[in-house]
């Protein structure tokens, strides 16, 4: 599980999905950011993503909304002294399309 500790809350159930969106936005998937937006568990990776990308690099993938609202990943590439399936995985997580992301499942 992520969580922003300072907008985490308790669901009633494992299965529920918060019906709010708040957070740090620049680590919001596209699709949270749109006018209606779409929250579903892909934009949680999409989240660890910017996390694990962010770990690697020191820096954020996205700086600022507009990047993430580019129609490509415009970010900088990860370093090749982390391993190809590291890199491979972030990358992933940061795939435009919720659907191309991994699951946990």
């Amino acid at each position: 599980m992520l969580a922003d500790f300072g907008v985490a809350r308790q669901l009633e159930h494992s299965q529920q999905i918060a019906n709010t969106v708040t957070g740090s936005i620049l680590y919001s998937a596209p699709e949270v950011l749109q006018e209606n937006p779409q929250y579903s568990k892909p934009a949680d990776i999409w989240s660890l993503g910017c996390v694990l990308y962010e770990l690697c690099k020191l820096q954020l993938p996205f700086p600022d909304l507009m990047s993430i609202y580019e129609p490509k990943n415009s970010f900088e590439l990860i370093e090749e002294c982390f391993s190809k399936e590291l890199r491979e995985i972030v990358y992933q997580c940061l795939s435009r399309n919720a659907k191309d992301r991994p699951t946990v499942d």
